[in-house]
């Protein structure tokens, strides 16, 4: 006659306690592995968060960048201000500004460089030269303007950034 598989014979051979402590033992290896998966799903969802900030971060510093020195050939001889150097710093402008508010708002208020009063400086500074133009003046004045908020900028780019890593605010 065929004895029955031992598997079987174990099995049915077990104690209330028995089945217990096993049914336990598994019940921990099951929450391990889920732990495990846990732990490396949340790490790997941190190096995204991480990689997508410093992307944003890389990108700012470069349009502020290419704005601080396409600001430098306003002295240049021979280059047109208006048609050529303010066209380009206001697309750069407008780039940093838009990357700003995406950092803010997704990363937190740590993570924006420019404040309320960078970004109302250098509005100021478009307008002034804005008015300059459509009235025929002389642009020294939004000159001094802009100068001053590409100076800032320059500070704030150096205090934030490590290479093109931006670091959060103090």
């Amino acid at each position: 006659m065929p004895s029955k598989p031992l598997k079987s014979k174990l099995f049915t051979q077990l104690k209330p306690r028995q089945w217990a402590m096993l049914l336990s033992a598994l019940l921990l290896v099951l929450l391990i592995v889920i732990l495990c998966i846990t732990v490396n799903m949340r790490a790997n969802i941190q190096r995204q968060y991480t990689s997508a900030r410093n992307e944003v971060g890389a990108v700012f510093y470069d349009q502020m960048n290419t704005l601080c020195q396409t600001f430098d050939l306003v002295d240049v001889p021979g280059q047109d201000v208006q048609v050529n150097v303010l066209p380009t710093m206001r697309r750069c402008y407008a780039a940093a500004r838009a990357l700003n508010e995406a950092a803010e708002n997704a990363f937190g208020r740590r993570y924006a460089v420019l404040t309320a009063e960078d970004t109302a400086a250098f509005d100021s500074a478009f307008a002034a030269y804005d008015n300059a133009f459509r009235t025929g003046r002389s642009t020294d004045s939004a000159k001094e303007a802009m100068r001053q908020c590409v100076t800032n900028a320059r500070t704030l780019l150096s205090s934030r950034y490590d290479g093109e890593r931006l670091k959060p605010a103090k």
